[in-house]
């Protein structure tokens, strides 16, 4: 076993090394939260919490684990789960059909209009393009039809009140996107953290070495951006980020490691020897207090179920 406090690094070692790849699991946590008033037996409330860290389409069904556990919470508590946070603090974004697919399971039956499913997106390419490929403006994406039939719509047709977004300036592009799409039909998003990234915009990857046409013998992937991606209601107005409804001061933590998901209160060390130790609200905290203060009234005293 290597041991850093032991090893002698001035003296000659061989080691053995394998070759492998490692993919790591976008979804990093999900929880529920149950809460009740110590002052009402009757008064609870059940909050769905996943960290998601990138639009990953071969981990998709990680996403409907942490879904399956939401229903699941739901059944064995015999209360519905209320509200969804979902924390986006450091999702750059990634493939938009993980996206929709997120988006979808999120919106439930919200996502249909008549029985169909409505427009996830519109993609906006430039005029050539568009008609080189018998686009037109109406060209999009709706919310992925096989999450409603009888069964999904059964297991995941949360009645989310709200959905909290932790967001940073590192959320951009398909996060910003989903944020975008579910206020398009008109669920309500509130952003706690700081103003995103502002991408509003697609890229299409060009593989030479897929299309058998190589450049000057060698093989090249491209992903320029292409499209501008709308929502339902032709709404695109975050090329600088969105801004959050409820802002976090620079003396709140942002989650760095080693920090705890869903963790509520921060202890951090001061700079020198010594130095007083600082306790922080976590992003999450902010989000979660927010919500608790529209569920229970000021007066009540609130606290934390036991798994």
């Amino acid at each position: 076993e290597f041991n850093w406090v032991t090893v002698d690094l001035a003296a000659p070692r061989q080691v053995t090394m394998t070759a492998a790849s490692y993919c790591e699991n976008p979804v990093l946590y999900y929880d529920v939260f149950t809460f009740k008033s110590t002052q009402d037996e009757n008064q609870k409330i059940n909050i769905a919490y996943m960290v998601y860290n990138t639009f990953e389409a071969a981990f998709d069904d990680e996403i409907k684990k942490a879904f399956d556990l939401f229903a699941q919470a739901s059944t064995e508590n015999q209360m519905p789960i209320e509200y969804l946070i979902l924390d986006l603090r450091y999702n750059g974004g990634g493939n938009v059909s993980s996206c929709c697919y997120l988006s979808s399971l999120i919106a439930g039956n919200k996502a249909l209009k008549g029985g169909n499913p409505q427009v996830f997106m519109y993609h906006r390419f430039n005029e050539e393009r568009m008609a080189e490929q018998g686009r037109d403006r109406n060209d999009y994406t709706t919310y992925k039809a096989d999450l409603f039939d009888k069964s999904a719509a059964s297991a995941y047709n949360f009645p989310f009140k709200e959905v909290y977004v932790i967001g940073t300036f590192d959320t951009a592009s398909s996060s910003e996107m989903l944020i975008n799409a579910l206020r398009g039909i008109g669920m309500k998003v509130t952003l706690v953290g700081q103003t995103t990234n502002g991408k509003n915009v697609g890229m299409e990857v060009f593989n030479t070495q897929s299309s058998g046409s190589p450049i000057d013998g060698n093989h090249y992937i491209f992903a320029p951006i292409t499209f501008q991606s709308y929502n339902c209601n032709g709404e695109s107005d975050y090329d600088n980020g969105f801004t959050p409804d409820i802002h976090c001061k620079k003396s709140d933590w942002d989650g760095m490691p080693p920090v705890d998901w869903g963790t509520f209160t921060v202890e951090i060390a001061g700079d020198r020897p010594g130095e007083t130790q600082l306790i922080l609200a976590d992003f999450f905290s902010v989000a979660l207090n927010d919500l608790l203060s529209k569920e229970f009234s000021a007066q009540s005293s609130v606290k934390r179920l036991s798994k």
